[in-house]
């Protein structure tokens, strides 16, 4: 029905116990590493690009006060 399991059990083992290349070891942990690193210097433009944003308009409300008295 399902095999033996001994066998995929050994299949399994062999898969992760196998020497990695270059390729597979950068595919396994350069890759998310990268992506990780990216999303948090996005994350990181967000927030410093919404502390400009309210005082650039902390500045302009204070010029328009200042026009109109």
């Amino acid at each position: 029905m399902l095999g033996n399991f001994k066998e995929d059990r050994n299949k399994i083992s062999y898969i992760f116990n196998k020497p990695m290349n270059s390729i597979t070891k950068f595919s396994a942990i350069g890759l998310p590493a990268v992506i990780g690193v990216g999303i948090a210097w996005l994350g990181n433009r967000i927030i410093k690009n919404e502390k400009g944003l309210k005082d650039r308009e902390l500045e302009l409300k204070l010029h328009l006060n200042n026009k109109f008295h």
